[in-house]
């Protein structure tokens, strides 16, 4: 999606990282999965902490996308958690709230609202 495209196109760079996320969005063995964002996390030690909200951005979608949802949102959480004012992470958070969790649609909206505030242009 174009929101995807944007997350990669402002918290990516390099081909390697975008190799690995497609592979681990793809995943069909979740445990598997989370076993590599587990060993990413800790391989880099102290990594830089825009590293770290890319890591959990993606792993939360890749959890959303085997219908993980609790999960989805606690990663996407612990990235908002780290940086609040993360374009992506708000926008994707705000999108993953409004489509799944009816009680917190109007929260997701104003996420979306506030990715936009920092720059995120979304369609």
């Amino acid at each position: 999606t174009a929101l995807e495209y944007a997350a990669f196109a402002a918290n990516k760079g390099s081909v390697a990282g975008a190799a690995m996320e497609a592979e681990l969005l793809a995943a069909t063995d979740l445990e598997s999965a989370r076993n590599k964002f587990a060993a990413i996390l800790n391989r880099k030690g102290r990594m830089a902490v825009i590293d770290t909200v890319i890591t959990y951005n993606t792993w939360a979608r890749a959890e959303a996308n085997h219908g993980c949802h609790v999960e989805a949102g606690i990663r996407y959480q612990e990235a908002l958690s780290l940086d609040p004012d993360n374009a992506c992470t708000n926008a994707l958070y705000g999108q993953w709230l409004h489509q799944n969790d009816l009680s917190q649609a109007e929260t997701g909206r104003q996420l979306q609202i506030k990715a936009q505030s920092l720059g995120l242009e979304m369609e």
